[in-house]
């Protein structure tokens, strides 16, 4: 079996345990690849080729997957959670931005005008 040049694998939907099978494969990933040779491991009793180029993407149902630590010590997490606190947060970030940057747009007219007015006002004396 031989993963490869590019290839990308993606496991869907995992509970809040992975697989220890694919520890190995994940494990090699995380040591680093050889140049110039084969990087075998052993997966379910087969050796399997994979490419310097493999990507393995995990995603989870669960918010706080327990993967344990002889996986974990070799992944990154990464959660995507997206509470309602967060996306009223995220909105409201939003809105100042574009509340502000009308105000400063209101702004740099009423400097102008106010410095036309002047010199109006100088140009009359």
């Amino acid at each position: 079996m031989h993963l490869s040049i590019d290839s990308c694998v993606i496991v869907e939907n995992v509970a809040d345990k992975l697989s220890k099978r694919l520890y190995p494969i994940i494990k090699k990933m995380n040591d680093g690849w050889v140049v110039g040779r084969d990087n075998e491991v052993e997966l379910d009793g087969r050796m399997v080729t994979i490419s310097p180029d493999f990507q393995l993407i995990i995603t989870s149902v669960s918010s706080k997957p327990n993967f344990g630590p002889e996986i974990s010590e070799h992944i990154v997490l990464v959660n995507f959670e997206l509470t309602e606190a967060a996306f009223d947060a995220q909105m409201m970030a939003l809105i100042v931005q574009e509340i502000e940057s009308e105000l400063e747009g209101q702004q740099r007219i009423a400097k102008k005008d106010a410095l036309d007015y002047i010199e109006e006002i100088r140009g009359t004396e």
